[in-house]
């Protein structure tokens, strides 16, 4: 109820007539639904709007006609990621930009060395890989250097989505989501038939993401403030869904939009908002589709009549087929390639579900090769090492055998052999000797000193000949206090 009025003796005061009151009793809407004000209000109105389609699907000659492509995206905190995974669980293809944009940065990609060109070796770990906390210090604030990193980076990115989209509808996959928070900056809205986007008040955001990420309230308002704003992304969207509510709410308004049973059709301003993206999906390519009878299908609408097929025709099958075993192939020996790379079991994967890129299978799969490369040296080396020490100890065994065979050939060899007495005493003598001529040549005084002259001591003194004299010096004292 709403009642105009006021004061009644106000008037009367100023010599004005008496206020009269009215009540309007307001209009209560039947069709009032959860979350929604029970009377007759525009912002029920727009609520119902969350999930219908706000214009026309984009219908453009460079977009496929299968599969259905459906462009994501959203501001921090948007609930952007639990909309994805809800689209995949109701069987759409998913494709995360934000994995596909680690993927750019990994050494052998064709973007990693133009970013280091770029920016600088400081940016890279000791493994060869980009350190993105430094590379987005270097941008940050910088608009010129973003647009240089962007430049760069984004065009991977798609070429990237572009791979997985035709891996979907290899597939067979009637609808793919491209999961990009930066769809519309990067310009990918072209590779899409509708642009969804998640958006949410900003203090719900604020609030999300300092629970999420730990931040300050004025960081992650600076964070928003950085990013494009949910009424520039409404502009450009075919569908707009909001996470405000409950998540029952949330589910309700992505079923709508993604299956067959939306809201109803009084609902809607024009009949462009009918039907939802399953029916829109299927609806692609259906004029062209039905313009050639269909002889296999029985209840098909179409007289039953020979249809005769043109060698171009033919030519064309034939070269779907051969693709598509292309395609197959490839796609085999991806999978392959993952079964086979103990590192592509998505062992450090946060999202389970995530299938791993090409670009990921192959970097896993080079860096699994290289590691098989450096084992298979280092166990050639250990081998060599322990056929190195069989052989030692072949000889030495040879060696000890010729020794005990000897000596039971004649025990009584050895009787007159020199005494251990006399081997000390000769082994005295020389390093006696030695150190007199060490001591004559060279000052200890100080570590320079004797650093400066040992090496030209044992250049003088070491010389074999010299060692030779004074072995033999040794051996005549000794042999003249024997005899």
């Amino acid at each position: 109820m709403v009642v105009f009025g006021g004061l009644s003796d106000v008037p009367s005061r100023q010599g004005l007539a008496a206020l009269e009151l009215f009540e309007i009793e307001l209009m209560e809407d039947p069709q009032h639904g959860l979350n929604e004000e029970e009377k007759i209000s525009s912002s029920s109105l727009r609520q119902r709007l969350l999930g219908t389609l706000l214009q026309p699907p984009r219908d453009s000659p460079t977009l496929p006609p299968h599969p259905y492509i459906i462009g994501l995206t959203g501001g921090s905190g948007s609930g952007k990621t639990s909309i994805a995974h809800r689209l995949e669980q109701m069987g759409a293809f998913l494709i995360d930009a934000d994995a596909l944009g680690h993927a750019a940065y990994l050494p052998g990609s064709p973007a990693h060395g133009r970013v280091v060109a770029a920016f600088g070796a400081e940016i890279l770990n000791k493994d060869g890989t980009i350190n993105r906390k430094v590379l987005g210090a270097k941008v940050f604030g910088d608009q010129e250097r973003l647009k240089s990193l962007t430049d760069i980076v984004w065009p991977e990115i798609a070429r990237m989505v572009r791979e997985r989209i035709a891996e979907a509808g290899a597939e067979g996959k009637a609808v793919v989501v491209l999961d990009a928070a930066v769809l519309l900056e990067a310009g990918w809205q072209e590779m899409v038939h509708e642009v969804w986007a998640a958006i949410i008040p900003e203090e719900e955001a604020v609030k999300r993401i300092v629970r999420r990420d730990g931040l300050s309230e004025e960081a992650a308002r600076s964070r928003l403030r950085s990013q494009m704003s949910d009424s520039q992304r409404v502009r450009q969207a075919q569908v707009v869904l909001c996470t405000l509510w409950e998540p029952e709410v949330t589910r309700r308004q992505v079923d709508a939009a993604y299956g067959d049973s939306g809201p109803e059709p009084a609902l809607f301003m024009d009949g462009a908002r009918k039907g939802s993206v399953v029916s829109r999906a299927n609806s692609i390519g259906s004029t062209s589709a039905s313009s050639v009878p269909n002889t296999d299908d029985e209840d098909s609408d179409y007289p039953q009549e020979h249809y005769k097929e043109s060698y171009k025709d033919q030519r064309r099958r034939a070269h779907t087929q051969a693709e598509q075993k292309r395609r197959n192939a490839i796609k085999k020996g991806y999978d392959d390639l993952q079964a086979i790379v103990p590192t592509c079991q998505q062992q450090d994967f946060s999202i389970s579900s995530q299938k791993l890129s090409k670009a990921i299978i192959l970097q896993k799969t080079i860096d699994y090769i290289q590691f098989l490369h450096k084992e298979k040296k280092k166990q050639e080396e250990e081998v060599s090492t322990l056929r190195k020490d069989v052989m030692a100890l072949k000889i030495m065994k040879v060696n000890y055998e010729q020794i005990v065979k000897a000596h039971q050939d004649n025990p009584s060899e050895g009787k007159d052999q020199v005494s251990d007495q006399v081997k000390f005493n000769v082994f005295q003598g020389i390093m006696d000797s030695l150190f007199e001529s060490f001591n004559a040549s060279i000052s200890v005084t100080s570590f320079q000193e004797l650093s400066a002259c040992v090496f030209s001591w044992i250049e003088e003194h070491c010389k074999p000949h010299t060692l030779r004299d004074i072995v033999m010096g040794v051996l005549h004292q000794v042999k003249s206090q024997l005899y």
